[in-house]
Formats: C-alpha cells, sequence, structure tokens
C-alpha cells in the first residue's frame, strides 16, 4: 500500500519543499482517517459482544457458537492486526506518529484479551454464562459510586442482632 520510495524520491525531485509538504500532509489525514474507522470498528465489535452477553443472560437469543464466534473474532482480530501494520510504516515516512494511534493501539488490545479469554475459557454453555456474568458485572468503581450515592440499606442498621 504505501512505497518506502515514493516520498524520498518526490523530496529528491521537488527543490520548493510545497509537493512534499502536501504529500505529507494528505497521506497523515489518509492514514489518521483510517485509524479513525478501525478504531471504530473495533469499539462496535466490543460493544456487540457485550450486547450479546446482555441478551444471552436474559435468555432474548439464541445459545451461539463458540467455535464460530472464536473464529469469527480471530479473523477479525488478524485483520485488524494486518490492517495496524500499515501505520509504522506510514509514521517513518512522516516522521512521526500518525494521529489516533493511542486509541487504536487500545482498542486493539482489548479485541486482543477478549479473544484470549474466549480462546482460553469458552467450551460450554456454563462457560459462556461464567463469561457473560463477569463482562457484564460492575466495576469496583461502580460499585463505590453506587454507594457514595445510595449508602446501605436502612434495614441494615436497623438490625439489632449479633449475626457474628
Amino acid at each position: 500500500m504505501l512505497d518506502h520510495l515514493v516520498l524520498p524520491t518526490i523530496r529528491a525531485m521537488d527543490t520548493s519543499k510545497g509537493l512534499v509538504q502536501r504529500a505529507e500532509r494528505d497521506l497523515h489525514q489518509s492514514m489518521a482517517d483510517h485509524a479513525t474507522q478501525l478504531t471504530e470498528l473495533l469499539n462496535d465489535v466490543l460493544r456487540a459482544w457485550r450486547q450479546e452477553c446482555e441478551n444471552f443472560m436474559r435468555g432474548d437469543k439464541p445459545r451461539p457458537d463458540p467455535a464460530e464466534t472464536k473464529n469469527l473474532l480471530g479473523s477479525l482480530l488478524e485483520a485488524s492486526r494486518r490492517g495496524f501494520d500499515v501505520f509504522p510504516k506510514a509514521s517513518a515516512l512522516l516522521s512521526h506518529e500518525i494521529t489516533g494511534m493511542d486509541d487504536l493501539r487500545h482498542a486493539l488490545a482489548k479485541i486482543e484479551r477478549l479473544h484470549a479469554r474466549l480462546l482460553a475459557r469458552w467450551h460450554t454453555l456454563e462457560d459462556l454464562e461464567d463469561i457473560a456474568a463477569e463482562e457484564l458485572a460492575p466495576t469496583a468503581e461502580q460499585v463505590d459510586a453506587v454507594m457514595a450515592r445510595h449508602g446501605f440499606p436502612q434495614a441494615w442498621y436497623d438490625e439489632d442482632s449479633k449475626p457474628f
């Protein structure tokens, strides 16, 4: 996709530097747009997985096939890695990092962790139930926020027996 000889050749021919600057600017913008689109795709997959977990736990959808889901996620991950490999080459040509690379790295890492977790653990329906419950469980920060807002139930304070 990117020829490592194109920009050096243009630089050597362009004594005014205007053509090189336009080419670098256009390449940077194109790659930044590509990074944004790939990041959005990966985040959409993560949202879809969370929605599937919610649907599964409610019993709204048929049970997904573990092998099919893991293969699909593996294919997406491999395609994303190949797409990601273009960015270091473009950054090297431009001598700076492409805008949006941190977000893309973060989204790709999330997909890699999800794939590894599913690959290692999901073999049965019970495994999926455990994974879905973990996926939907509130974080410690979310629990703390609820506790700060609502506190303990009054019944806990009204209890006068000593259970321990």
